[in-house]
């Protein structure tokens, strides 16, 4: 029974599972939910140092000199189908499960040949989304859930890239980073008598900076690093709100103008390609992402002051990709990539930064490339399994604890371009 096994506090303490459990933490810790261009969401992302689209303005400015003219690009996932289930996420046995169907646009950018030598570009690309909407039944409508939520990322800047020489290029960039959240959710347990239902949003802006080389080592092989700031916190704005409504206890709150402060981690890049122009192309590339702690959102002063801590570890991802061009204008593309999560280990004590995702990705693209346009489309498919934060009904009473928790996202990419 809830009344004579649940405080209060433990009843909220549900909701936070269930709102953590549904991904918004899952975004502030994997960093290659999406791979965005056609290039690399074909490759499995590994174009660090071949890079030769707008695309490159993301994975490495350096690459924008080898466009043979201006370019306008556009590429989006037509389809995005997201699933996600975390055991006992409400309650012990009832579990949280979505599936939702998503449209991405994940690249627009436009590109300007000032010279030969010297090239400069303007992109937005779309790295993160994540969109769930479900109700969820349990005990024969005793337990009755409602969740809804949309957390997606925007980058948004120019980029200018500079040919020292045949043999070395060299690039940078500058974003906003500006991330969207808004998320809703609703419990009633009737046996009870006890709902409750919170609503959470913001909206935060942060600038960027991140500089990339690349080299021509040997006749074939090509080098390439591409080194990112962290971002830099400009503004942020928040509100939430809960009300909470049982037999023997009612609270309600609402807070407006709370402080956010969004962090996307300082990277370094490096990829080795051995490449045939208009041939084959083989790339390995190894990404590094800093650790880092900061309060997402937080409220009050002095001692009462409360804040939404994440906390992020170091991880190291990598992704393996080839390229292949049949009768010259044909491309064919296939990569794998990995999304290790940078959460800590799942800690009933830290809610906060819950679940611990390991995701692999597997890539494939067909297209064609003539003289002033190209045409891609592909499929990516992401899998990870890994721990959060459930419910589990113990000798000792209803507690939190470790339990599985698993996502499958399947993506169909659509890319044209047209080069003047």
């Amino acid at each position: 029974m809830i009344g004579a096994c649940m405080s209060l506090r433990r009843l909220l303490f549900v909701c936070l599972v269930a709102w953590l459990a549904a991904g918004a933490a899952m975004a502030q810790h994997n960093y290659q939910n999406y791979l965005v261009g056609d290039r690399a969401s074909g490759m499995g992302g590994a174009v660090v140092a071949s890079a030769d689209s707008v695309d490159a303005c993301y994975y490495n400015p350096a690459g924008l000199t080898r466009l043979p003219g201006n370019t306008i690009s556009l590429s989006g996932s037509l389809y995005g189908r997201q699933t996600y289930q975390a055991d006992d996420a409400f309650y012990a046995g009832e579990d949280f499960k979505y599936e939702s169907f998503v449209t991405i646009p994940t690249t627009i950018g436009g590109l300007w040949k000032v010279s030969e030598q010297n090239t400069l570009a303007f992109a937005v690309f779309m790295p993160d989304r994540i969109s769930s909407s479900e109700m969820s039944s349990f005990r024969d409508g005793l337990h009755v859930y409602n969740y809804n939520s949309e957390d997606q990322t925007l980058w948004i800047g120019p980029s200018a890239a500079w040919a020292v020489n045949a043999e070395l290029a060299l690039g940078g960039a500058v974003y906003a980073v500006y991330r969207s959240f808004n998320e809703y959710f609703s419990l009633l347990y009737r046996e009870e008598e006890a709902g409750y239902a919170r609503g959470r949003k913001f909206n935060d802006w942060g600038v960027l900076a991140s500089f990339g080389a690349q080299y021509q080592a040997l006749e074939k092989l090509r080098l390439g690093i591409l080194a990112q700031t962290p971002s830099l916190h400009v503004w942020g704005d928040g509100s939430y709100q809960y009300n909470l409504v049982a037999a023997a206890e009612t609270e309600s709150l609402y807070l407006e103008n709370m402080e956010t402060d969004n962090r996307t981690p300082a990277q370094i890049s490096v990829g080795a390609a051995w490449i045939e122009p208009r041939r084959y192309t083989l790339e390995l590339d190894v990404s590094y992402y800093f650790g880092s702690d900061f309060d997402l959102q937080s409220w009050g002063a002095g001692d009462d002051r409360l804040a939404l801590k994440i906390r992020r570890e170091d991880v190291v991802n990598f992704n393996l990709g080839a390229e292949y061009y049949f009768r010259e204008i044909y491309p064919l593309r296939a990569g794998f990539f990995t999304d290790f999560s940078a959460a800590p280990g799942v800690d009933p004590e830290d809610q906060d930064n819950v679940p611990r995702i390991d995701a692999y990705g597997l890539s494939a693209s067909i297209g064609k490339k003539i003289e002033h346009v190209s045409v891609n489309f592909g499929l990516i498919y992401v899998f990870g399994t890994g721990r959060t934060l459930g419910w589990r009904d113990l000798e000792a009473g209803m507690n939190l604890a470790p339990t599985a928790a698993r996502q499958e996202n399947l993506y169909l990419v659509v890319n044209t371009a047209y080069m003047f």
